[in-house]
């Protein structure tokens, strides 16, 4: 049996297309409703997950002009897929500053891709499959706490909020 992969602090993202984006169903899959998005890992545990069957690659590095750089070494990442049509959908949160964690279900999600996602703790389940002959180790998301950076008027709002609900209870005493 596989270890559940514990993630903590992932921060950045990889590009346009990566990083904690959940929002889209990938195209490349038979079945769809599979969404996934890609994790750094520290290069300390590249090794150990190598060992362990999970394929983890490499972003391109670019000179100025734009051009690949042959030979070097970019950041080291894992693919995670989200399925919610599982017996067991992942339970993801936004966190927000001060407030209560908003659970997210499916239609939801994409609320994280309109966040700007300061790092995010999350449990990654590895499976060991076999998909027509061939031994898999695929990564699934298990659960997400993302911690979000509120805009400007979210915090403005939500003082103002604060505000009048304790005048209330003082009045109210």
């Amino acid at each position: 049996m596989k270890r559940d992969l514990f993630v903590w602090k992932v921060s950045g993202s990889l590009g346009e297309d990566s990083g904690i984006s959940l929002v889209n169903p990938t195209e490349y899959h038979k079945d769809g409703g599979v969404r996934e998005f890609a994790v750094v890992v520290p290069e300390s545990e590249v090794n150990k997950m190598m060992n362990d069957g999970i394929i983890v690659k490499r972003t391109k590095v670019y000179d100025d002009d734009g051009n690949v750089e042959e030979g070097v070494d970019g950041l080291p990442f894992i693919k995670v897929k989200v399925r919610f049509d599982s017996y067991r959908p992942p339970m993801i949160y936004m966190v927000s500053p001060g407030k209560t964690p908003q659970h997210l279900p499916e239609d939801m999600v994409d609320l994280l891709d309109a966040s700007d996602i300061v790092d995010a703790d999350m449990v990654i389940k590895h499976a060991e499959m076999k998909i027509n002959g061939e031994l898999r180790h695929p990564l699934y998301l298990r659960s997400l706490w993302a911690n979000i950076e509120p805009d400007y008027f979210q915090e403005k709002y939500a003082r103002r909020d604060e505000e009048r609900e304790r005048g209330r209870e003082e009045r109210d005493h």
